[in-house]
């Protein structure tokens, strides 16, 4: 009997958490899921800064290794292949944080779109329509910049690895100079990288300050009355 009672009590405990977890959810506004979406995008783009900051890295890397080919060359190697290591998981964490961003403003704005079909003002509801459609078209522009980003950063990386490959294969005086030519477009798509990569981040803080709860500024004065 006292085990069957504590099996029942444990059960009973555990539905109650679950309802409790479900009862959370529920209660969340939609704002508070978009200032949270907001804040994530904000770090995403801070990320992105910091990999374009990785490009340069890469790249100093590389014209030290084939301009001041001097000493030993192999630790200017291992620096370079580590760069450019680092290039391919910032990529694959930038993949990640693009992913999430998306499926968290579809979430958002399906919310969106449920919540203005029970408003019933008609002026309120096209006011709330036209915001719902502003943010939208913030959330295409991240996925224009970021489809730009995926154009320039192929080439990029191809022709990174190929000079690696090149140099872990022949790292001598022969080696070095028949890729002097190859770090010339590395530094060449990797400046248009850093372009794209800027853009993005800007789009991701576009549509993070979107999603935020925060006004504009200059919506802030519009809606100020004039002081006498």
């Amino acid at each position: 009997m006292k085990k069957t009672n504590i099996t029942n009590l444990i059960a009973t405990l555990t539905v109650t958490a679950a309802l409790a977890v479900l009862a959370g959810c529920a209660t969340k506004h939609n704002y508070q899921q978009g200032a949270e979406t907001g804040a994530g995008l904000m770090a995403a783009a801070d990320k992105i800064d910091l990999g374009a900051t990785n490009i340069d890295t890469t790249l100093g890397s590389l014209n030290d290794l084939v301009n001041n080919p001097s000493g030993d060359l192999e630790p200017k190697l291992k620096a370079y292949n580590a760069n450019v290591t680092g290039l391919q998981t910032m990529y694959q964490n930038l993949q990640d944080s693009v992913s999430d961003a998306r499926n968290k403003a579809t979430i958002y704005l399906t919310n969106w779109d449920a919540k203005i079909s029970t408003i019933m003002n008609p002026d309120i509801k096209n006011a709330a329509q036209q915001r719902r459609d502003a943010v939208q078209k913030e959330v295409n522009d991240v996925k224009k910049s970021y489809a730009e980003v995926r154009v320039d950063f192929d080439p990029f990386m191809a022709n990174l690895k190929d000079i690696q490959t090149a140099l872990n294969s022949d790292l001598t005086a022969g080696g070095i100079s028949s890729v002097k030519g190859a770090v010339g477009t590395a530094t060449t798509n990797g400046n248009k990288l850093k372009s794209s990569l800027g853009d993005l981040a800007g789009d991701f803080r576009q549509l993070g300050s979107a999603l935020g709860s925060n006004v504009p500024t200059n919506q802030m004065m519009q809606a100020t009355p004039a002081t006498q």
